[in-house]
C-alpha cells in the first residue's frame, strides 16, 4: 500500500496522546499537531489550576483537531491519583468503595465522576484500576485496588465501566495482565511475577474478563515481567501475553489493540466504548484510543489497534503518560 508522507504523519499522529506542560496548549505543541494530527492529549495535575481553566483547555485543545476531534484524557481514579482536585470532588481510595460491595454505590460514583468530567470537556478516563489486592503491601496499587478478591473486582469494576460509558465517559481498565500482586514499583524498576498461568487465569485475569464483557473502551498493560508466560518481553511489549486479551471476544480481532503509554494500555471500541466515544458528532466512525485498521481504511500505514502515547510526544514539552503513576 502505497500512502504520502503527509497522509502517514496523520495516520501515525492519530495514534498518540500527548501531555505537555502548563496550563495552556504550548507553541510547540500546535505545531507538532499542525505536522501530525494527534489522536488526543492528556492532562496531569501540572495542567489543571480550577474548573473553568480546564474547561477552557479542553477547548483549546480540541482547536487543534483537524480532522477529528482529540480525546481529551485525565487519570481520575479518586484516592492518590487523581489529577482534578478541589473544587472537583476529592474521592477516597478505591478501597473504601470495595469494602461496601455495593455496586449501585459503585453507579453512583460512576455517574457523579462522569458528570464532573463531561462538565470540563474530558471524555476519556484511565480508571478503573482492575488489580486484585492480593498484596496489600504493593508500593504501586495498594488501595487503587478495589478489593483482595477477584471476584468483587470484577463486579465492582464492571459497574463503574457500564456507568461511565452510558453517561459518555471512555473508560480504561487497568493494569493488564495484573499488578496486584508486585513489590517493586515499575514506574522506577520492572517488576516480576513468577505466578503460573492457571494462578493468572483464576485471579488476575478475572476482572479483565469481566471489564470486556462489559464493553471497555480500553485496557492499559502493565510494566511487568511474568516468566511463566514470556521469560524476555515486559507484558507491555510481549504478544503472547496479549494474545489473551485479544482472543476474549471470539471474533478474530478480540480486544481489539492495545494503548502503549510509556508501556501502558490496550484499547477496542465496542458498543459502550463507541457510545462514549460518538458523545460529540464529529467523532462518528473515528478509532478509539488505541484502534486502527489493519490494511486499507483511515490507517492502512498503522498495525491494528496500537497507539502510543509515550516518548514521541515528549517534544511537546511533556512527560509520557507513564510518569504519571497510572
Amino acid at each position: 500500500i502505497c500512502v504520502s508522507l503527509r497522509d502517514f504523519r496523520r495516520h501515525a499522529g492519530q495514534l498518540a496522546i500527548a501531555g505537555f506542560a502548563g496550563h495552556t496548549i504550548p507553541e510547540d505543541l500546535r505545531r507538532l499537531a499542525k505536522a501530525f494530527d494527534l489522536g488526543g492529549v492528556i492532562f496531569f495535575a501540572r495542567n489543571v489550576a480550577e474548573p473553568q481553566q480546564v474547561a477552557e483547555l479542553s477547548r483549546e485543545a480540541q482547536a487543534l483537531a483537524q480532522e477529528l476531534p482529540l480525546w481529551v484524557s485525565v487519570d481520575q481514579e479518586g484516592g492518590p491519583v487523581a489529577r482534578l482536585r478541589k473544587p472537583f470532588t476529592e474521592w477516597p481510595p478505591m478501597i473504601t468503595l470495595g469494602r461496601s460491595g455495593d455496586e449501585r454505590l459503585a453507579e453512583r460514583f460512576a455517574r457523579a465522576l462522569a458528570a464532573e468530567l463531561k462538565a470540563v470537556g474530558i471524555s476519556l478516563d484511565y480508571t478503573p484500576v482492575l488489580d486484585v489486592r492480593t498484596n496489600p503491601g504493593n508500593p504501586v496499587i495498594g488501595d487503587r485496588a478495589l478489593a483482595d478478591r477477584a471476584e468483587d473486582v470484577a463486579r465492582l469494576g464492571a459497574a463503574i465501566i457500564r456507568t461511565l460509558q452510558a453517561e459518555g465517559i471512555a473508560a480504561c481498565g487497568k493494569h493488564f495482565p495484573g499488578h496486584g500482586d508486585t513489590t517493586t514499583d515499575s514506574h522506577h524498576e520492572l517488576p516480576v511475577i513468577d505466578h503460573p498461568p492457571d494462578r493468572f487465569d483464576a485471579v488476575e485475569l478475572v476482572p479483565f474478563k469481566a471489564a470486556i464483557a462489559a464493553d471497555v473502551a480500553a485496557i492499559m498493560t502493565a510494566h511487568i515481567l511474568i516468566p511463566a508466560l514470556d521469560e524476555e518481553r515486559p507484558a507491555t511489549l510481549s504478544a503472547a501475553i496479549e494474545r489473551p486479551l485479544r482472543s476474549q471476544r471470539g471474533d478474530g480481532a478480540g480486544h481489539r489493540g492495545r494503548v502503549r503509554c510509556g508501556a501502558d494500555v490496550s484499547a477496542r471500541p465496542g458498543r459502550a466504548g463507541r457510545r462514549a466515544r460518538d458523545a460529540d458528532p464529529r467523532r462518528r466512525g473515528r478509532p478509539s484510543p488505541g484502534q486502527a485498521r489493519r490494511g486499507g481504511g483511515r490507517a492502512p500505514a498503522a498495525r491494528q489497534g496500537t497507539v502510543s502515547r509515550a516518548a514521541p510526544l515528549r517534544a511537546a514539552g511533556g512527560a509520557a503518560p507513564h510518569d504519571s503513576g497510572t
